[in-house]
């Protein structure tokens, strides 16, 4: 087994213990259901990314910018993105802009007085805010007739796709 082989599948296993734990507390704790597909999306970037040579070891563990370009190479590569579950046809237009917001809201991606997860932040008024109470993503990612279940299938089926391809 390659040494690349074996990150990415420590990545992808990982990615999969997020997602459960997405899961589980998507209603009961939206901000923190938000951290974990963020993660979820990160750790499954760097190992498709790392096992198809495209990323180096090194970048993934210091980087956290891996979801974003998954993303893009979904969008531009259309096969690559898991269309179908049990022969039901799935479109992600609505999905996938959230992956890369939830990127886009990792502290060390996190411009200034934009929402960060995980963190407090002050925004461009001063106020201190707090994931929990101001994420904005929260209200639209909590309940069951929201955007999260789709993105739990989608992040799931992405997930397997990876295990197959590794």
């Amino acid at each position: 087994m390659s040494y690349d082989r074996e990150w990415a599948e420590a990545y992808l296993k990982q990615a999969e213990e997020d997602l459960k734990a997405a899961k589980i507390l998507q209603l009961a704790a939206p901000s923190v259901f938000c951290m974990l597909m963020q993660m979820t999306f990160e750790k499954a970037a760097k190992a498709i990314l790392l096992r198809k040579k495209e990323l180096q070891l090194e970048t993934a563990v210091k980087s956290h910018s891996a979801a974003s370009r998954l993303i893009r190479i979904l969008k531009e590569h259309r096969k690559f993105l898991p269309l179908t579950d049990n022969g039901k046809h799935y479109l992600w237009k609505d999905v996938l802009p959230i992956v890369v917001e939830l990127e886009r809201a990792q502290p060390s991606l996190a411009k200034k007085g934009m929402p960060i997860l995980e963190y407090p932040w002050e925004d461009k008024q001063g106020n201190v805010l707090c994931p929990a109470s101001s994420f904005p993503m929260n209200a639209r990612l909590s309940g069951a007739r929201t955007t999260a279940p789709r993105l739990l299938k989608f992040a799931t089926l992405l997930l397997s796709d990876i295990k197959r391809f590794l």
